[in-house]
Formats: structure tokens, C-alpha cells, sequence
């Protein structure tokens, strides 16, 4: 157990400290200091029992108060991280308790970050007394790495989570990528047709192209239903016969003073 405390505001320079902690009638003394703080020490060999922690200072220009608390070790324990987690492509994802650990399953809490890869993307999603999780809401044409830590929540809890495990890995299968291309196409298509569908329309294409054609029977009913489309019949029938002027001689008289 590491144990790190703050030195007084107005505690000396050459003020040193030391760290005690009864557990039940044996006292013992948290040594040797960490290096990489100024006030701290590394305890071996804490018992879940709650322990009386007493830091004690000593300063050549003053006394200096005793700093007292009491703690329960359980409640500051870190467990290791699970083990051999694996995601399989059912999207179901497994693990395995940690070893050394005795206490039944159903006192641990686990916590999964199910990261998306392409959107960077994570989300943490909390586990009760299972070492497994289906993940119904995933999303399959997207790459996912999966990892998971834990802590005692039940039976006793625990202030901090553990490390995270092994990361796993989701890949997109075959399926979803049918399934996303599936969706894009129909989507591709319906812009292009609404693409020529409005260019059609604003240079009247629609109307060149599929301008009626023109219907003779309408036009000329008498050439199908009296002349049954004989068109040299009907020609005859439409041109009138001219009419024939009578000739009629005319007397010219010489004119006698020519």
C-alpha cells in the first residue's frame, strides 16, 4: 500500500515524517519513504481489518501535532485486471477473473469501454455478476476494440477501479459490408434519377423526347372510313371535276376603210 500525505503549511523546513499503522495490537512503521514524493511511504503486508494510520513529525524547532485517521484497507484495494478477455464475432465478449482472488463473482462490478475505431468514439458499459456481455447495440459495419476492468461492489466496494485487461478487437464481416452497400446503392440511384429528372424538366427534354406522334385517322376521317385509307381513291374524291366552257363561234367583220 502506497500512502502519500501533504506537510503542513506551517511545519518547519527541517520538519521529517513517519508513518505508523496499528492493525489490531501489532503497530508497525511504513518504511522505506517513495522517492518520487516528498512525503510518502510503500506499507507491506495489510490485512483487511481497519487500521489506525498515525503520521507522526518531528522538527528540532518545534513539536509538531500527530496527524490520526482511521481507514478500511478493503475500501482502498485496486484487484488486478481481469484476464484473457475475447471478443468473438457473435459480438459476445468473455473474460476471466483474475487469479488469486476467492471472493464469490456476484460481489464484483465490471465496467467495458467499447471503443469506436473509425469515429474515435468510446462508450463504458457497466457489468454485474457475469464475466460475459452481448453487444446488442453495435453497430456491425464499424471496427471496435473492446477491453474491460473491474472493482468489489457488492459484497464490499471499492473506491478505485483495476487496470484495464487485454484489448480485443471487432471487425467489420462480410455481411455488414453487403448490408452498407445495400443501403448506399438504392441512395445513389434515387440522386441520379432525381438529377435527370430535373435537368429534363429545365431544358424541356421530357417534352422533345416524348412529343406525341401525330395520329392521321384523327386528322383525315373520311380517307379511313369511307375510302378504308385508299389514298389515291380519296385524292379523286377531294379534287372536283373542272367544268368544260362551250365554244361559241364569233362573226369579225373586215372593216372597209382599212
Amino acid at each position: 500500500m502506497n500512502c502519500t500525505w501533504r506537510r503542513g503549511t506551517k511545519a518547519p523546513p527541517d520538519t521529517e515524517y513517519v508513518m505508523y499503522y496499528k492493525q489490531g495490537n501489532v503497530i508497525s512503521q511504513c518504511v522505506p519513504h517513495l522517492t518520487d514524493v516528498n512525503e510518502g511511504c510503500h506499507a507491506e503486508h495489510i490485512d483487511k481489518n481497519n487500521t489506525l494510520v498515525c503520521v507522526n513529525g518531528s522538527s528540532n524547532s518545534t513539536a509538531i501535532r500527530p496527524y490520526y485517521t482511521m481507514f478500511d484497507p478493503q475500501e482502498h484495494e485496486i484487484y488486478n485486471p481481469p484476464v484473457n478477455l475475447q471478443a468473438s464475432p457473435n459480438l459476445t465478449v468473455k473474460w476471466d477473473m483474475p487469479p488469486g482472488y476467492k471472493l464469490a463473482i456476484d460481489c464484483f462490478a465490471f465496467q467495458l469501454k467499447v471503443t469506436d475505431l473509425d469515429e474515435g468514439t468510446s462508450e463504458l458499459l457497466t457489468v454485474h455478476d457475469e464475466t460475459e456481455y452481448v453487444l446488442v447495440n453495435l453497430n456491425p459495419t464499424k471496427r471496435h476494440s473492446v477491453k474491460v476492468r473491474m472493482k468489489l461492489q457488492h459484497c464490499k466496494e471499492t473506491r478505485f477501479w483495476s487496470e484495464w485487461s487485454n484489448e480485443d478487437f471487432i471487425e467489420r464481416s462480410k455481411s455488414s459490408r453487403e448490408y452498407l452497400l445495400l443501403l448506399v446503392l438504392p441512395t445513389i440511384t434515387m440522386m441520379i434519377l432525381l438529377f435527370l429528372l430535373f435537368t429534363f424538366t429545365r431544358y424541356k427534354v421530357l417534352e422533345i423526347v416524348f412529343k406525341p406522334i401525330p395520329d392521321p385517322q384523327r386528322k383525315f376521317k373520311a380517307l379511313f372510313e369511307e375510302y378504308n385509307g385508299n389514298f389515291q381513291n380519296w385524292i379523286n374524291y377531294q379534287i372536283p371535276d373542272a367544268k368544260v366552257d362551250e365554244c361559241h363561234p364569233v362573226a369579225i367583220e373586215e372593216n372597209p376603210l382599212m
